[in-house]
């Protein structure tokens, strides 16, 4: 997804909201929402009379309606008139900063069309929502240990984080800045435009090759999920010995299939890489309203495919006041990292998704994301649709 690159709209702050489109009173609400909660991610679905709004706070979804059949447009419309330069990638994708009671906001997002009218997915970033630390994250303590062994080996080579969830890598990538920021080393954060400020890191918002500056580091962050310059990553790397690249993927395996598709050379890639890590939300079962069930025939089908045992508790949840009827329990992020070996290497070098697909489950055997996820679901914990 291309991004736009575009100046503030902090004005908007500064307008009566009396007096704006309706559409702009929507998403001062959203933005008045995300400072007073962990809200994130906002879902608009413009119908022909009323917009849908769906909003996930701490991986919770709430939903409400709003009685405007203009809301996407009047949005969109507003966004493009205050800005000051038209370099636009793509009309329907863009990324700004607002200003909210004193608080700059990141702001990302895409629009696109529907069988029933258009969407926005509004994606909102400041520093009250993004976790300082680690132990701000919802990962495991096992896995925040994990990651913090990796931080003090201080090896030369790349990283590779991927996620499917932008919003999983943000706070990842933050967090892990100011673990790295504790250890005596030189870092340069390179991003798309800059979330939150940490202490004693260079950050720098370069767009292309040649505009690297020379700085000097001992270890690069690379915001790549919302770059849109393929040299970029490829200079940076003959720069820099040692980084750590964030990319929006599915899995890792996709993530270095993407990565040699559009910035490295596979020979490149599989001589770098070190550790491959990968993130993903786990949506636990409301434990108030949780329900014992019998499996059907098709999900008797599903656990056999996935290899869970017959007598596991199945739970359901259907809603209770304690999680506000949506069945969600706590939100987790489920982690595994592996360490590249020379088998990984050569499966990276011959391109087979499958086979570094299966590699990669044979390494990290039970710590592998989907194997974490079947004994969520056999302890009841999740829903067995969630391994879909």
């Amino acid at each position: 997804m291309h991004k736009a690159a575009l100046s503030s709209v902090a004005a908007l702050d500064a307008q009566n909201d009396d007096e704006s489109p309706y559409g702009v009173q929507v998403f001062f609400d959203l933005l008045d929402q995300s400072l007073k909660s962990n809200l994130r991610i906002a879902h608009l679905e413009q119908e022909a009379d009323f917009c849908r709004v769906r909003a996930r706070v701490n991986g919770r979804l709430t939903e409400y309606r709003v009685d405007s059949g203009n809301v996407v447009a009047e949005l969109m419309a507003e966004f493009k008139s205050k800005t000051a330069r038209a370099s636009h990638r793509s009309e329907a994708s863009l990324v700004f900063d607002a200003s909210r009671d004193n608080v700059l906001c990141h702001i990302e997002c895409f629009m696109y069309s529907t069988t029933t009218g258009s969407a926005l997915t509004i994606q909102i970033n400041h520093p009250r929502n993004i976790a300082d630390t680690l132990d701000q994250t919802t990962l495991s303590t096992d896995s925040i240990a994990k990651l913090r062994m990796h931080t003090s080996q201080q090896r030369e080579g790349l990283t590779v984080i991927s996620s499917p969830s932008v919003e999983l890598l943000c706070n990842t990538y933050y967090a892990l800045l100011a673990e790295y920021n504790n250890l005596d080393t030189k870092l340069v954060s390179f991003e798309s435009s800059q979330r939150k400020k940490v202490a004693r890191v260079s950050h720098t918002t370069a767009i292309d090759a040649a505009s690297i500056p020379e700085l000097d580091s001992d270890h690069i962050f690379i915001d790549w999920h919302s770059s849109s310059d393929p040299e970029l990553l490829n200079a940076l790397l003959n720069v820099y010995p040692t980084a750590t690249v964030f990319v929006q993927a599915q899995s890792s395996a996709k993530a270095t299939r993407q990565l040699s598709d559009i910035a490295i050379s596979e020979r490149q890639l599989a001589t770098n890489l070190t550790t491959l890590i990968e993130l993903d939300h786990a949506h636990m079962i409301c434990p108030h309203c949780a329900e014992a069930h019998d499996p059907n025939g098709a999900e008797i089908r599903m656990m056999e495919d996935h290899h869970i045992v017959a007598n596991s508790a199945l739970n359901y949840a259907p809603g209770c006041d304690r999680c506000e009827h949506t069945g969600f329990g706590d939100h987790r992020t489920l982690m595994s990292l592996c360490e590249v070996t020379d088998l990984l290497r050569q499966t990276i070098e011959s391109r087979c998704m499958s086979k570094m697909t299966k590699n990669l489950q044979t390494i990290l055997k039970k710590d592998s994301l989907a194997e974490q996820r079947k004994r969520l679901v056999s302890a009841g914990q999740m829903e067995l649709k969630s391994l879909k």
